[in-house]
């Protein structure tokens, strides 16, 4: 009688093992199209709207859920870029000040900002505009999730008019493309 039990036990997990390994596999043969969507995606942005580069971004506390009296970070996840130099491997697990947490804060309640480096308060962030040479950026929400909140940053190293409708137009097309790609 034991062994029988035993028997369909062991049937049971070899079948649940199977089937976690199928959804694996299946899971990430549909996430590797989409994450090469999303590279196209911020590739056409950054030619269509003549970009220096184009980031996407997470900002995160580096493990769980993001609570009061824990470190917020900001890393790299995607970027292309054309004028401007790479920055994705240096810009990870980056520990944000005031000014980069203001600036999330603005970005969770407008879905956008629009920055001119010489307008911004010191810190991190126009440190590395300055370092750059970025003149502009938009900075934009694509999603978020219990661990993270995902942005795209569009960096520009010539002078734009953030305003023109040709480039916001294009801005939230892209974004409304990376949008059904996230989920």
């Amino acid at each position: 009688f034991s062994s029988g039990i035993t028997l369909f036990l062991t049937k049971e997990v070899v079948s649940a093992f199977k089937q976690w390994k199928k959804k694996e596999k299946t899971r990430f043969n549909t996430v590797l199209p989409r994450v090469s969507e999303i590279y196209e995606e911020m590739n056409e942005l950054l030619n269509t709207v003549k970009a220096g580069r184009v980031l996407v971004l997470k900002a995160h506390n580096g493990g769980g859920r993001p609570s009061v009296g824990t470190q917020l970070y900001s890393s790299a996840v995607y970027e292309v870029w054309g004028d401007l130099r790479s920055v994705k491997e240096s810009w990870q697990k980056q520990p944000l000040d005031e000014e980069y947490t203001q600036l999330l804060v603005n970005l969770e309640s407008n879905g956008v900002v629009y920055l001119n480096t010489k307008d911004m308060k010191d810190g991190v962030l126009k440190q590395l505009y300055f370092a750059s040479h970025i003149l502009h950026s938009v900075v934009v929400k694509i999603a978020q999730d219990e661990k993270s909140l995902y942005y795209m940053s569009i960096n520009f190293s010539h002078p734009v008019d953030l305003e023109e409708p040709s480039v916001r137009e294009s801005v939230r097309s892209s974004v409304n493309r990376l949008k059904q790609l996230w989920t």
